[in-house]
């Protein structure tokens, strides 16, 4: 067995409800006893991350040069 508890649908559903009427999502994994990370993975919201750049920075020349 995991050392995670187990959290029910309906348990689920209100932290939903909550979450959606401005509750932190922090205090309430931690109602649950679980890392807000874990939490927002089991209700499918985004992971936070650093920041990925997708598309290269065209000017990045020129604010190093006038550094420079």
């Amino acid at each position: 067995m995991s050392g995670r508890p187990y959290i029910d649908g309906d348990t689920l559903q209100d932290i939903r409800n909550a979450y959606g009427m401005g509750v932190p999502l922090d205090q309430l994994a931690a109602q649950v006893g679980i890392t807000e990370p874990e939490l927002r993975r089991l209700l499918g919201l985004p992971q936070w991350g650093p920041e990925v750049q997708t598309q290269p920075d065209l000017f990045a020349d020129d604010r190093l040069d006038a550094v420079l």
